[in-house]
């Protein structure tokens, strides 16, 4: 066991060290990597397959991959990942996943006790993702308005879901699931701070209403995609109370912030649900999901839908969480999780959220004394959008020259993709066309990191603009 740990941190810490590989082209990686499947492979060969594969991926480990909401995993994740899998069981039942059902219980009662204190009304479980929790939402949110909708089915395109214009996809995703259409996911307006628009949320419900729908659910997000905001949750929770409107918290990617700021544990309380994410700002490693809710009954009814007579038989202390989730072979994230809690402790997860935002505060003081880019807003959790500031084509059409600025920053984008240098992504609106969205999502990112990211950027700059 030693010597597997051993193995596991001495590995990510070279990765850690290395580049973050080519960007092969789909065709060029059909033509180099024996993908054919039929005949029976040796040994040596899978070796050499194994090891190519681990040098023609992406290395997430790497400190320049802030492309996505996650990075590398934690080395102690990984060890708990690597047993997981060596286990191979599921979190169907108690009695084949005994101590991981245990596990996952202990800590959704956790995070369910910063936002609620002590409670046995605290439920939930973890999900393959922050979309499959929102989905939950849903399913939870139908029951509780009606109860026999499950059995007698409902009219889903009579009702819609309201959430931010910035928020996350996956809703439209679960609108999708459940019947709805996406035409029936209303996007509120936000505010300069790209938080929920307050007014035009009483609008929509006001909307909703003449045409004579409801409103199934409300969705703030805390910690949006692109800009990182935090949706008003104590006025939109005032809002919804006028109807008695479910509310739920998309916190997966800003919900880790339960562990450093009682200002949003007693914010976020007011919801009728909650979700985040361990494996995108802790790095716990893909997927690390909860889904919690104080409405016990509502949830517990959800999704369950029978198989007592052949998996789900009727025990002394009811601990099954199978029959609540929308998976039978659901895997087992809760150990790797759980240990690394265990590792860091409520203390080190604090500090982690508290040293990831001090490292937000240097790069928004770089940027802004730095003439060659411009910063976007002014950040409000990991997400740090800017752009880099071209200086030709000053005397060209507004239109034009609005379009070279946004092929340029696409440009460099692919070239430092190409080039390994770094992964980073893009994003786009009227007001302020293409810029880079630069996120927060490696533990062990610190300034000098992202300067390298500029150069790299301004290199890039002036190369293409040399061709």
């Amino acid at each position: 066991m030693d010597q597997l740990w051993r193995n596991v941190s001495d590995w990510l810490r070279v990765l850690k060290g290395q580049a973050i590989g080519d960007h092969i082209s789909p065709n060029r990686l059909r033509d180099i990597y024996s993908l054919d499947l039929g005949d029976k492979t040796s040994q040596s060969e899978l070796n050499q397959l194994v090891y190519e594969y681990t040098q023609k991926s992406v290395n997430t480990q790497s400190p320049y991959f802030v492309n996505q909401l996650y990075g590398g995993i934690d080395p102690i994740a990984a060890f708990g990942e690597w047993i997981t899998t060596l286990l191979n069981t599921s979190m169907a039942t108690f009695e084949i996943a005994p101590l991981a059902t245990l596990m996952e219980r202990e800590m959704i009662q956790k995070i369910g006790g910063f936002l609620h204190g002590s409670s046995d009304k605290t439920c939930g479980l973890m999900t393959p993702g922050g979309s499959q929790s929102n989905l939950m939402a849903l399913l939870c949110a139908k029951q509780k308005l009606y109860p026999d909708s499950k059995e007698k089915g409902w009219l889903p395109n009579q009702h819609v879901i309201l959430v931010s214009k910035e928020s996350h996809y996956s809703f439209k995703k679960a609108a999708l699931v459940m019947g709805m259409g996406t035409d029936q996911v209303w996007g509120v307006e936000v505010d300069e701070y790209h938080q929920m628009d307050i007014e035009d949320l009483k609008l929509k419900i006001k909307k909703a209403k003449t045409e004579n729908k409801k409103v199934l659910l409300v969705g703030a997000t805390v910690g949006t995609t692109v800009w990182g905001a935090f949706d008003p949750v104590s006025e939109m929770s005032e809002v919804c109370k006028v109807d008695n409107t479910w509310l739920h918290i998309d916190g997966s990617w800003g919900g880790v912030r339960v562990f450093d700021s009682e200002s949003y544990k007693k914010e976020w309380s007011l919801g009728n649900s909650f979700t985040m994410d361990f494996h995108k700002y802790f790095n716990a490693g893909l997927l690390s999901a909860f889904f919690i809710t104080q409405e016990k009954e509502t949830f517990e009814l959800a999704a369950q839908t029978g198989g007592q007579a052949y998996i789900f038989h009727t025990q002394e202390e009811n601990l099954d969480l199978g029959p609540y989730s929308l998976q039978c072979g659901r895997r087992v994230d809760s150990f790797k999780t759980w240990l690394y809690w265990k590792s860091y402790g409520d203390e080190g997860l604090r500090q982690k959220v508290q040293d990831g935002l001090g490292v937000i505060a240097q790069i928004k003081a770089e940027l802004l004394q730095n003439k060659n880019f411009k910063l976007l807003h002014d950040p409000s959790f990991l997400n740090v959008c800017f752009q880099v500031i071209d200086s030709d084509g000053e005397n060209d059409q507004k239109d034009n020259n609005q379009k070279r600025k946004d092929n340029l920053h696409k440009s460099i984008r692919e070239d430092l993709m190409k080039s390994g240098a770094c992964y980073i992504n893009f994003s786009e609106n009227k007001k302020d066309g293409t810029f880079f969205r630069f996120v927060l999502s490696q533990n062990h990112f610190n300034l000098d990191h992202f300067k390298v990211i500029l150069d790299s950027i301004l290199k890039s700059k002036k190369t293409l603009e040399n061709f």
